[in-house]
């Protein structure tokens, strides 16, 4: 087969030709031009990003004739058959399939021969973390201590999974995944000497789904050129389903003015293009990330993900929201993700999701005109006490008043300083009440059954959650600081400003409500039971001789004439007797 694929054929042949790796390119090179070339290498780092094609053009450059050079030929026979992946002194091995002991026993045995052709054999093992714990045990001493001809190269996705003992025997360089620009700039290289057509904003499209993967961006753009046609971001976006900025920017401006009629439409037109759901709301989250880049960190352009050339639109798509509703949506975004993954109706959760993110946003915006009624009700009251104040002490003034005109005219004025000072009154129930609970459930369902069961009032500033003084439960556990902090967390997630919160235990029944609720004839007038329980029971008194003195029911304090009555009634039946007045 004569065609070769485009990453195959854009492989780098020399140390200039690596994209995005000048860290390691630098640190190889000079290792080469020193003689500082150790016996062990660990490469590590994303896919696609030229670990292998690195391991490469390394045993190119030792085993060069005109070599070790940092610039090798690419003419002599060592250079042509390592480009052509038949170097004798060059062994590449798959680890994910060459993964037992036996192999590195085979290795092991055949280290020691000295190299066919060049002055190095050069073995690269690609995907090592794929070795059993055996194998790696087998090559523990031959890595610690191989011949000086053997140099060996370790590639590996997951380092993690690398043993301790392998990667202390190693040199580690990490490999970075390609930014946007790098990217763009590579397949706008690509492009130009293959005689592609394309648009800039297509180039753009096709590195960000590549997700800093210079193999990737490749392959994908050779698939978009296969139809022949003009490289444009709707040709790409139809045949990737990679979503194009326009149509971003259109659901973002949906968002910021709560349109539901157009927020909609542009997201299933988006998703019957083939786009996945969960594709399309980390793009969302992508986009949302920019604008609040764009509009904190003006000075980083480099970090957008939409590229630098797009900063102006996003400053300017920014200007529609303020800072902490941006990061409620990117806040927001990040827990959708999780919630799409598993849901068994991808597209149904992400529509869910959307008409939440929506109504947030108007919740929002009656928290803020809630808080600013608050603070005019408070500029309000304080005016109304001001001016109590000056009544009364001009009322102190004029001391021709009668004593009982003072008096009648301090009963007048005391219930409007009292209602002046009681401030704005707290509403029963905040107006983000709803969106705080479904914040909470989705962080913690405790919390959230806890605060479910209160009572909550809200004065503008502060969140109060009444429970029953009985319930001390519930009382000391949002009293709890990791329960603190989550309830601050979610207040400032839901309004977007900083608002504090307290829990209070309350009494049950009217024994909660404060004295001043009651009428003033109510507390003159005692009660019947108070009455009966001043003086409960009457006795005979005993005088020192020992006789009975015979106490009168008029020293017995009972107010209730037919109790007074019953009374007299048994004493003329039985005669002097204890007797015992007991509360039905």
């Amino acid at each position: 087969m004569s065609y070769l694929s485009l990453y195959r054929q854009w492989r780098p042949q020399t140390f200039e030709d690596i994209v995005g790796q000048d860290h390691i390119v630098r640190t190889l090179k000079n290792a080469i031009a020193n003689g500082r070339v150790v016996h062990a290498y660990m490469f590590s780092g994303p896919r696609g990003t030229g670990k292998t094609s690195t391991a490469k053009v390394f045993a190119k450059a030792l085993n060069c004739v005109e070599g070790p050079t940092v610039k090798p030929c690419g003419k002599c026979t060592s250079c042509v058959a390592v480009k052509e992946g038949n170097a004798l002194d060059v062994i590449e091995i798959d680890a994910a399939s060459n993964r037992g002991i036996d192999e590195i026993r085979d290795l092991r045995d055949k280290v020691r021969f000295t190299p066919a052709q060049g002055r190095y054999k050069v073995y690269i093992i690609d995907e090592v973390h794929m070795l059993t714990m055996e194998a790696f045990n087998a090559l523990l001493k031959t890595l610690e201590e191989p011949p000086s001809h053997a140099i060996f190269v370790l590639a590996t996705t997951e380092a993690n999974r690398v043993p301790a003992t392998i990667l202390s025997r190693c040199q580690r360089f990490d490999f970075n995944r390609l930014n946007l620009a790098q990217l763009t700039k590579h397949l706008t290289k690509v492009a130009d000497q293959m005689g592609i057509e394309y648009e800039k904003d297509a180039l753009n499209l096709l590195a960000r789904k590549a997700e800093g993967s210079a193999r990737d961006a490749l392959g994908l753009m050779e698939q978009v050129s296969a139809l022949g046609e003009k490289l444009t971001p709707k040709l790409i976006s139809d045949m990737l389903g990679a979503t194009e900025f326009e149509r971003l920017e259109g659901i973002a401006a949906a968002i910021a003015s709560s349109d539901i009629t157009g927020l909609f439409p542009l997201v299933t037109d988006t998703l019957m293009s083939g786009t996945d759901p969960r594709q399309l709301l980390g793009e969302m989250g992508e986009h949302f990330m920019d604008l609040m880049l764009a509009k904190d960190c003006p000075a980083r352009k480099d970090l957008l993900h939409s590229g630098e050339e797009r900063f102006d639109q996003l400053k300017k798509a920014a200007e529609a929201f303020d800072r902490a509703r941006l990061q409620e949506i990117v806040s927001l975004i990040g827990v959708g993700l999780s919630e799409i993954g598993k849901a068994p109706n991808t597209r149904l959760a992400l529509e869910l999701f959307l008409a939440r993110l929506v109504s947030a946003g108007n919740a929002s915006q009656s928290l803020s005109a809630a808080m600013s009624e608050t603070v005019s009700a408070s500029h309000s009251a304080a005016v109304s006490r001001a001016s109590a104040h000056d009544v009364t002490v001009k009322a102190a003034e004029k001391k021709e008043v009668a004593k009982t005109d003072r008096k009648e005219a301090v009963a007048q004025a005391a219930p409007v300083v009292e209602k002046a000072a009681e401030g704005p009154q707290k509403a029963d129930v905040p107006p983000f009440w709803g969106q705080l609970l479904d914040e909470l459930r989705l962080r913690s369902i405790r919390v959230e059954a806890l605060v479910r069961q209160s009572k909550p009032s809200f004065d503008g500033t502060t969140l109060i959650l009444e429970y029953p003084s009985n319930w001390f439960f519930h009382h000391q556990k949002m009293q709890e600081e990791p329960n603190q902090n989550l309830m601050k967390e979610v207040l400032k997630a839901v309004t977007g400003n900083e608002v504090a919160y307290k829990c209070v235990l309350l009494g049950d029944g009217d024994k909660d409500k404060p004295e001043k609720e009651k009428p003033a004839e109510e507390k003159e007038k005692p009660s019947r039971g108070a009455a009966k329980k001043t003086k409960q029971v009457a006795k005979p008194r005993t005088e020192e001789g020992g006789k009975a003195e015979e106490v009168g029911f008029d020293e017995i304090e009972i107010e209730d004439e037919k109790v007074k009555k019953s009374v007299e009634m048994a004493k003329a039946l039985f005669g002097e007797v204890e007797i015992k007045i007991v509360e039905d």
